[in-house]
């Protein structure tokens, strides 16, 4: 009785970790699918590897955008550099722009502030940092979405980083259980045992590919994951 309570209750937290785990890497990744369809209106050569955005807010928070630009070439440049964020709608956005200076070898950071009453639909800010074309460097530019959480009293940083321990913990921990309440481990369990461990590294996978802003990997990981998940469910739980 006490061997099979572990398995199901084993069971239980690994798939409550791996929900966990890729509602992390969704609201990861989302909110810059959504954002990359915002203010598409000038065509770029290169992408502004450089820009870096908050994943989260909660309301009452403040957050900030940034993007680093260096010049490497043998001569001064300066060029005009344009934010975008939105502004609370879909059409409406506020705008700063910039002409930059920058000496040989000189890097420039400039940051922009963000706020939950910067969301379109209350839950997601979305902005775009342009560096316009002056020869002879190419116009580039990134876009970075945002999610908005509907509660306040902590922070997005801190809420991110223990929703992916929690997701970790609970996936180890679950899976440590069911092995517990399945030994002596057969063929059979050995495999789903490995199945879990393959599935554990993918939503690690997932949350670090979402993190670096590769929203289609991140996406495709994401269906993987669930695919994995139900021909496991399909060998572990009981058939009637």
């Amino acid at each position: 009785m006490q061997t099979n309570i572990r398995h199901v209750l084993g069971l239980v937290l690994f798939i409550v970790g791996l929900l966990l785990g890729q509602a992390v890497a969704v609201a990861t990744f989302w909110p810059d699918l959504e954002a990359n369809l915002f203010d598409q209106s000038l065509a770029v050569e290169e992408k502004l590897d450089t820009l870096r955005c908050p994943v989260l807010l909660t309301r009452g928070e403040t957050g900030e955008i940034s993007a680093e630009f260096s010049n490497a070439l043998d001569r001064p440049i300066s060029f005009f550099i344009r934010a975008r964020i939105s502004e609370g709608d879909i059409v409406a956005m506020r705008e700063s722009q910039e002409l930059l200076e920058l000496e040989v070898g000189e890097t420039a950071v400039r940051r922009w502030d963000v706020a939950p009453g910067d969301a379109v639909y209350g839950s997601l800010v979305m902005a775009r940092v342009t560096r316009l074309r002056r020869a002879p460097l190419p116009a580039g530019d990134q876009s970075c979405g945002i999610l908005v959480l509907p509660f306040r009293g902590i922070s997005g940083q801190v809420v991110l980083v223990v929703a992916i321990l929690l997701s970790l913990g609970g996936m180890v921990a679950g899976a440590l259980l069911w092995a517990q309440g399945k030994r002596p481990l057969r063929a059979r369990n050995r495999s789903q045992a490995i199945t879990m461990s393959f599935i554990t590294g993918l939503i690690i996978l997932d949350v670090i590919v979402s993190l670096a802003g590769l929203w289609a990997l991140g996406l495709f990981i994401l269906v993987v994951t669930f695919l994995l998940l139900g021909a496991m469910l399909d060998r572990i739980l009981p058939r009637r």
